[in-house]
């Protein structure tokens, strides 16, 4: 499950207003389509919470009116896509790697670095897209230095990670790389 319950991306009070107008020109179906897929993302998924076929949705995608909100139920659902990426990369979740002597579990904070890449790639292309170098080095090679760097609370300040980067010779800020992308040796 993505987010809490699936939540929906929060919009303007004006815009909630003007959807909800726009969706009450449709019939039952096509609204109970358009909120399957703004939970599901999926053609197939969205068919079957309406109970209607997926062909129904591409002869709806006619009218422009439904194509519109479709285009809305997607991007809204991108957003939360987004929006876990960006969590499970920068925030991290909590995983048990075992227990201490009392019984209590400990756990350990993980992070995704591939997300972190993808996440990078997509709003700076210019910085971290694969055919951009920094000196000699990659563009993965950077991105495992911001990961690693993060962890120690640098994140608030790229540039400054990316100038020691380019100034000290090490892909990770130890002297190695370790390749995977999160810093940590193991796999998220």
């Amino acid at each position: 499950m993505i987010g809490k319950e699936n939540a929906p991306i929060p919009h303007t009070d004006d815009e909630v207003s003007a959807l909800a107008g726009m969706l009450r020109e449709l019939k039952p179906k096509q609204q109970a389509f358009l909120a399957g897929y703004s939970r599901y993302g999926t053609i197939s998924q969205a068919a079957d919470h309406a109970i209607c076929s997926e062909r129904s949705h591409w002869v709806w995608l006619k009218s422009e009116l439904y194509a519109e909100l479709f285009q809305t139920c997607k991007d809204r659902f991108a957003d939360r896509l987004e929006a876990e990426a960006y969590r499970r990369a920068v925030t991290g979740w909590d995983e048990v790697v075992g227990v201490d002597r009392s019984g209590s579990p400990v756990a350990k904070t993980r992070y995704d670095g591939r997300l972190l890449e993808i996440l990078l790639k997509a709003h700076r292309p210019e910085k971290f897209s694969e055919a951009v170098r920094h000196g000699q080095k990659t563009d993965v090679e950077m991105i495992n230095k911001i990961v690693i760097e993060s962890r120690r609370g640098d994140l608030a300040d790229p540039k400054k990670v990316l100038n020691r980067s380019n100034g000290n010779g090490s892909s990770n800020g130890n002297g190695s790389s370790n390749g995977n992308g999160n810093g940590n040796g193991s796999k998220s």
